[in-house]
């Protein structure tokens, strides 16, 4: 098994359990809540990925994949919110600020699931299995780039 399948299923196994101790110790506060949410997209990331290099169908690894991605596309506004949660140790945001903080996470996930404009295809180059990027995905990829320099 090849060794970035195994980090990955440790790091997978780590997260859930942290994820199970906050759920079942801090359910009733705000600030456990909030994490439990950054920790389980955390969770979410490192299982797709797991499975995305374990898998050795395609169709299976273009589902992996596009979880693997909306699960890192919640991580910074589930871990933004933790951030205004933890410092102010109250829920200082309106539910429509919040709703907007998550907005481009949800976005980009339905994107990946039921649109094939993010992620074109899924095949094996030289015995690597590899992404071909959609020109959606560049197109934010340049907006990024562009962005950085200007």
């Amino acid at each position: 098994m090849d060794y970035k399948v195994i980090c990955l299923a440790v790091m997978t196994l780590l997260f859930s359990a942290l994820w199970l101790l906050i759920h079942f110790k801090a359910r009733d506060k705000l600030l456990g809540k909030v994490f439990n949410i950054f920790v389980l997209n955390m969770a979410l990331w490192s299982f797709g990925l797991t499975m995305f290099y374990a898998s050795a169908d395609l169709k299976q690894s273009l589902f992996w994949i596009d979880l693997a991605y909306a699960g890192g596309g919640l991580i910074p506004p589930a871990f933004l919110l933790y951030s205004f949660v933890f410092t102010h140790e109250s829920l200082c945001l309106s539910p429509l600020r919040i709703f907007l903080l998550f907005f481009p996470g949800i976005l980009l996930s339905c994107l990946f699931f039921f649109t094939p404009w993010m992620i074109k295809e899924i095949a094996f180059i030289n015995g690597v299995k590899v992404r071909e990027l959609f020109m959606v995905q560049l197109t934010f990829y340049g907006i990024f780039i562009l962005n950085r320099y200007f």
